[in-house]
């Protein structure tokens, strides 16, 4: 790396503070960053419900961050919406300043699901299951693997999961109209994190056309789902030195 380069990739890296000490000359605190990066379940717009008047749904969110050796355990969290007929509804699900290692990935699913017959325990627990092993199923390289399938990185997969998803969840998709009405998956390595989000946040709205559902429930439903990434910055501790003032002129 050539000198004006090395110090533009410091300049990126460390911010630097200064105080004038007159005894011991310049104090200088370097401050190490760190990107972090936010991922957000914003809200959905349901313009045709499942059932005939109102769906009872849940939403979840699963992230799961892969070291360079792609090792990592998914986490989710897990809200109930409830009942709910044509309009918008704020989630807020939200996984915060999470640092990714430069080597590594992320894999970022949403599954939101109409069951009204379950208890809001029995409901978590398997949305937590279904994500993390949505999220399992990942491809570092993009995409997710589902048997010999492999699914797109970006956009609704729930027509390609439908009939996995429900035999994932069928304890609690057992009456009635119940079904899953959204479902995406998306895998990032860390530079796909820094150029999405290289001029703000990444904010996405993905379209959910429903599959079938009984018969005597309404037509096939339709969500739309806003999500987004966002870059933050951790600083570490500070590394701090006296040095003339004259090498504070060179940084």
């Amino acid at each position: 790396m050539t000198g004006s380069g090395y110090l533009q990739k410091a300049r990126e890296n460390i911010m630097t503070t200064r105080r004038i000490d007159p005894l011991k000359g310049t104090h200088i605190g370097l401050h190490p960053e760190t990107p972090t990066f936010t991922f957000t379940l914003d809200s959905f717009r349901i313009t045709d419900t499942r059932s005939r008047h109102e769906d009872t749904d849940f939403a979840s969110i699963t992230l799961l961050v892969r070291d360079g050796s792609g090792n990592g355990t998914p986490q989710t969290q897990t809200k109930s919406m409830g009942d709910l007929n044509n309009g918008t509804y704020n989630v807020g699900l939200t996984f915060a300043n999470i640092p990714v290692d430069p080597a590594g990935s992320i894999v970022f699913n949403y599954l939101i699901v109409n069951t009204g017959h379950k208890s809001e325990g029995e409901v978590d627990k398997a949305l937590e299951t279904v994500g993390g092993s949505l999220a399992d199923k990942g491809l570092v390289t993009g995409g997710t693997a589902l048997g010999t399938a492999i699914l797109p990185g970006l956009g609704t997969i729930l027509g390609a999961v439908a009939g996995w998803l429900a035999g994932e969840i069928k304890n609690i998709l057992n009456a009635d109209c119940d079904g899953p009405v959204a479902a995406e998956q998306i895998t990032l390595n860390y530079n796909d994190l820094l150029a999405k989000t290289a001029n703000g946040p990444y904010s996405h709205e993905t379209q959910n056309p429903g599959t079938d559902s009984a018969w005597g429930c309404g037509g096939n439903s339709m969500y739309y789902v806003t999500w987004h990434i966002a870059r933050g910055i951790s600083r570490g501790p500070v590394l701090e030195a006296n040095q003339p003032v004259r090498e504070v002129s060179r940084l």
